[in-house]
């Protein structure tokens, strides 16, 4: 299950655990059932033991708590308990999300390397293109510096970092490019400015500079129409944008997996953005409809979001998390 940022893009907090008393007769064992999770977790994050995890008795939270216990320690290693599949991967995504440290992602095959270094990097903003370095995914990894050069174009007014992104028209990063938000907030790249006029992703940018005040970038647009529209304020319309359109930009990604990505951001967003748990209900991708869940439930501190989820222990691990970021640790 893949935790990103791509929608102001969204993530599961960092899990720690209270210590509990364990001087009684019979320490974790002497606790009730519903505290056991709590006790043995608590120890296994004070010790830095994951192997206590296996001790619970329930799979998805003995799961919860391997993870917990490579977080507290920025270990990946540690995810090599689990079982080799979904789960061990989003253990090893997590712990380097929370460490901000792409080399973590390293432990992962190809595919979910791409996706777990492109995550870290839209969770710092896409502030620096050094994090995109390593991604094996040509596609991640051009949509990765793409973002950072237009990120570093807005956040410092200097339009030479437009001049690295391509003159060639791409769905994929226009689109990208628009949610990434911030001063500039066009209405919709496909039916206002890509749809229309064409706009590539650098005389996007340039128009963006153009938008903020700056008309020596205008001059750097290709496209005629955008460069006439340039800095007059009618490139930058601000109304909402219905679903459907920004699904339908995501199907023209050239990545199977990245299609499912920017829908999880897309849906996780409306989600949180209308408090209603049926937005995640779209997402065909079971691992992304649980994070979109997690994510709302969290974001409302509300447990109740988590009667979407179907499967009980899933249910039960979202309880706890919305629990965790509350700060209910008992």
């Amino acid at each position: 299950m893949l935790v990103v940022g791509a929608v102001a893009l969204i993530v599961i907090a960092l899990i720690a655990f209270a210590a509990m008393s364990l001087g009684r007769s019979g320490g974790c064992n002497a606790a009730l059932p519903t505290q056991r999770f709590e006790c043995l977790g608590s120890l296994a994050v004070q010790t830095g033991n994951a192997q206590i995890c296996g001790q619970i008795g329930n799979s998805a939270m003995e799961g919860t708590c391997i993870v917990s216990v490579a977080q507290s320690t920025d270990n990946a290693l540690a995810c090599d308990i689990l079982p080799v599949g979904e789960s061990r991967v989003f253990c090893v995504e997590n712990v380097s999300y929370s460490a901000s440290n792409p080399s973590l992602c390293s432990y992962l095959d190809p595919d979910n390397n791409s996706l777990c270094r492109y995550g870290i990097a839209d969770k710092l903003n896409f502030s620096s293109a050094s994090y995109c370095s390593g991604i094996p995914n040509s596609s991640y990894a051009t949509l990765c510096s793409s973002q950072s050069y237009f990120h570093l174009a807005l956040a410092t007014g200097n339009y030479s970092y437009c001049g690295k992104l391509t003159d060639s028209a791409n769905g994929t990063i226009v689109y990208a490019m628009e949610q990434q938000g911030g001063s500039y907030q066009s209405a919709d790249a496909y039916g206002q400015l890509y749809g229309f006029i064409n706009a590539t992703p650098r005389d996007l940018c340039y128009s963006a500079l153009g938008t903020q005040g700056s008309q020596a970038a205008c001059g750097y647009i290709s496209n005629s129409t955008l460069r006439a529209a340039c800095g007059t304020g009618s490139a930058s319309l601000n109304y909402s944008v219905p679903v459907a359109n920004l699904t339908a930009a995501c199907a023209k990604a050239n990545d199977t997996r990245l299609v499912s990505l920017c829908d999880f951001g897309v849906y996780t967003n409306q989600a949180v953005k209308s408090s209603n748990e049926s937005w995640c209900g779209q997402l065909t991708n079971q691992s992304y409809m649980m994070s979109c869940v997690v994510n709302l439930a969290t974001t409302e501190l509300n447990a109740t979001y988590c009667n979407a989820l179907q499967n009980a222990s899933n249910r039960q691990s979202c309880v706890y998390e919305t629990q965790l970021a509350a700060g209910n640790y008992s």
